[in-house]
């Protein structure tokens, strides 16, 4: 109850505050010719096993994942990263804007979520919020991983995250 009270106060709080900050990305990525919407609201798994809505500032080009997979079929050391880390060292080719690729590098592009904060989705503290197709790498520790809501931040991301695999990562994530 503690914790929850505080996701709230704490995410309307800086969703005022960093209002402005938010606004100007929408206005920046619209200028640079961002396609689509500017916000972005892919599926996750959550508390429980439930599906929500992880909204993202839109950085990645729309309907552009067969740009990672001719990138993997391509280069056999970014294919062994995403193997490794479930990220790439090289620079991901679904983000094609400058702007999209300043806001990933400094995650302003996870601000949205602090309204999966305040909808009750996400927690400001807690392992980061999985792919449905990822579930599967969790092994035995999903069902550690769906006792608490997913967080903005957490552990994996303060202790090395794009240098860690992505085993280290459900490690953290289950300790949590």
């Amino acid at each position: 109850f503690l914790k929850r009270g505080m996701d709230i106060v704490i995410a309307s709080t800086a969703l005022l505050l960093l209002s402005p900050i938010m606004i100007a990305v929408g206005i920046m990525l619209k200028v640079e010719g961002q396609s689509g919407s500017i916000f972005y609201g892919g599926h996750r798994i959550g508390r429980y096993g439930e599906k929500f809505r992880c909204w993202k500032f839109q950085s990645m080009e729309p309907n552009s994942d067969h740009l990672l997979q001719e990138l993997l079929d391509s280069d056999p050391q970014a294919k062994a990263d995403w193997e490794t880390y479930r990220k790439l060292k090289v620079p991901d080719p679904r983000v094609t804007k400058k702007n999209a690729k300043i806001i990933r590098k400094t995650s302003i592009d996870e601000l949205p979520q602090l309204w999966n904060v305040i909808k009750g989705d996400m927690s400001l503290v807690g392992p980061r919020p999985i792919l449905n197709d990822e579930v599967e790498l969790f092994g035995d520790a999903i069902s550690q991983y769906i006792q608490v809501r997913p967080g903005i931040t957490g552990l994996w991301q303060v202790s090395g995250r794009n240098e860690t695999s992505f085993e280290r990562r459900i490690y953290w994530d289950s300790w949590y």
